[in-house]
């Protein structure tokens, strides 16, 4: 199990950790939960050490896999930094001290002489549990005491890292099973609202269907609905609607799952990555992903995949990533965000929709929205 974080974009403050506590600090906010059981490393860019792409392995799968330092020492490079830190996590219920000698050192030597090999540098290895972290190459008791060095949480005090890092939006959840139950299923939508929707698109669209054939008559039609309920999707992104409480009315759901499945609606959902227009977009992917029934989660799964990637959301995209393969093995924009994962490679060299132009979509309210008040 790998996932990959990579710092987010421009409308977020660039992460300049002034310390080693802070790093380790960042690390979960990076990841968006606490890493147990597992390696970290975190590229740092350029002289002032800025975070770049953050990697995680299960600590059982890095000690057997003899390629990994090679595989970590590529992603480092492709991100354009020359230095790196690595971080060992303690196993869930690991409480104390660590043992005498801090474990798993053949690794830690392994990753050093995997990042050297490419002409990198291994700044520091570090042991993180029970609150506090040790330094494999420090034993200096001035700096690197014995018994460690205390994280602030543990005292229950927030540094300036963490306070940055919650500025910026990011939320560090209590470990990997929680950021994947943001995305189970819960409310789902009822299938007499996806038929009732089904109905609207046949007759809004006539013979067409959603393969789009037919009549010049029927395919003008589709157009119509495409550009309608295209403005109805931008208009819940960008009143932020998902993230109303009562969450978005059943026939909105059912209306927007359907839709989704049509593919140039959602190639053209696939612009909606930048800025904070990205992240409410990822909001309603959340939201529908969520209430969406088999076949209908597939599509909003692949966005949270797609827009989670954009916005430095690794691990989420991943999980999602796994879970549009289990459902639908050929989805094409699933296998191109595998394979984008898998290689590091950072979205900012891919911007908007995986293939084809961009368009402007023309926004409307959704069925029945009335925007507040000032």
């Amino acid at each position: 199990m790998t996932d990959h974080a990579l710092t987010p974009h421009a409308n977020r403050p660039p992460l300049r950790p002034g310390s080693l506590t802070d790093l380790v600090e960042l690390v979960p906010y990076l990841l968006g939960f606490h890493p147990r059981d597992s390696l970290v490393l975190v590229a740092l860019r350029g002289p002032h050490r800025r975070v770049g792409v953050t990697m995680r392995v299960d600590l059982p799968e890095a000690r057997r896999c003899a390629g990994l330092p090679a595989v970590l020492a590529g992603h480092v490079r492709r991100d354009g930094a020359t230095e790196a830190l690595a971080l060992v996590y303690a196993g869930v219920g690991v409480d104390g001290d660590p043992p005498a000698g801090l474990p798993d050192p053949p690794l830690v030597r392994a990753v050093a002489s995997g990042l050297a090999d490419a002409g990198l540098t291994l700044v520091d290895a570090l042991y993180v549990g029970a609150g506090r972290w040790w330094s494999y190459a420090c034993d200096r008791t001035g700096c690197c005491p014995p018994e460690g060095r205390a994280l602030p949480a543990a005292d229950g005090r927030t540094s300036p890292a963490v306070a940055t890092a919650t500025y910026a939006g990011l939320v560090a959840l209590p470990d990997r099973r929680a950021l994947e139950q943001t995305l189970e299923r819960s409310n789902p939508v009822s299938d007499q609202a996806v038929a009732r929707a089904e109905a609207d698109l046949a007759t809004a669209t006539g013979a067409a269907g959603a393969g789009g054939t037919g009549s010049g008559a029927d395919r003008d039609g589709r157009q119509r609905w495409r550009r309608q309920v295209l403005g109805e999707i931008a208009g819940a992104v960008d009143e932020h609607i998902a993230a109303a409480r009562a969450g978005l009315p059943e026939e909105w759901v059912a209306r927007f799952l359907v839709a989704l499945r049509d593919e140039e609606v959602r190639d053209e959902c696939c612009d909606w990555v930048e800025g904070d227009r990205g992240e409410r977009a990822l909001a309603l992917w959340r939201h529908l992903a969520a209430r969406a029934t088999s076949p209908y989660d597939v599509t909003p799964l692949a966005l949270v995949a797609w827009s989670a990637w954009h916005t430095g959301a690794g691990p989420l995209a991943r999980i999602a990533v796994d879970r549009v393969l289990a459902r639908d093995p050929g989805c094409r924009l699933a296998i191109l965000l595998d394979q984008a994962l898998e290689r590091g490679i950072n979205p900012a060299t891919v911007r908007g929709r995986p293939r084809g132009r961009r368009r402007q979509t023309r926004r409307h309210p959704p069925p029945g929205w009335n925007r507040p008040g000032p």
